[in-house]
């Protein structure tokens, strides 16, 4: 990381817009507490022109194992291929960089869930890795901004 600014990949469904978006406001108010520039992407920040072999997910997964200081999941019951692609890629880059750092949001559900989210979180915990969970998007911004100042 940059000594004054951090990289922020902010993953979640496109459904899920307004998860991402409290995480931008969390983030842009941290930054005006601590003496950091904070750039937080999601996958609209990229071109999403139409080109051949999808650029626009190579834009973003090197941008995930190459830039990113940290990169957040933000889950709702489901996960999708993107999303699922996406953490491929950044565990993958975290097990050979030890970067960028990875927090992984999980929403609880208690009404039944998906199975391809059950399978990641098998896959979690298979890897002795960890996730949080939330109960609504306010709970989100409280769990999202403790880590953060922590990090």
């Amino acid at each position: 990381m940059s000594t004054n600014q951090l990289k922020v990949f902010i993953a979640g469904s496109k459904r899920l817009s307004k998860q991402r978006d409290m995480f931008r406001a969390v983030l842009m108010k941290l930054q005006s507490l601590f003496d950091v520039t904070i750039q937080a992407m999601t996958y609209e920040d990229f071109s999403d022109a139409v080109v051949n072999g999808g650029q626009q997910k190579t834009l973003y997964n090197k941008y995930i194992s190459s830039e990113a200081d940290i990169v957040v999941f933000v889950l709702d019951g489901r996960i999708g291929v993107y999303t699922k692609q996406e953490f491929d890629v950044a565990y993958k880059s975290y097990m050979q960089r030890k970067h960028p750092k990875i927090f992984i949001y999980c929403k609880m559900d208690n009404n039944g869930t998906d199975t391809n989210i059950v399978e990641f979180k098998k896959d979690l915990d298979s890897k002795q890795q960890y996730y949080t969970e939330y109960t609504d998007t306010k709970h989100l911004e409280e769990v999202f901004k403790n880590s953060i100042t922590d990090y």
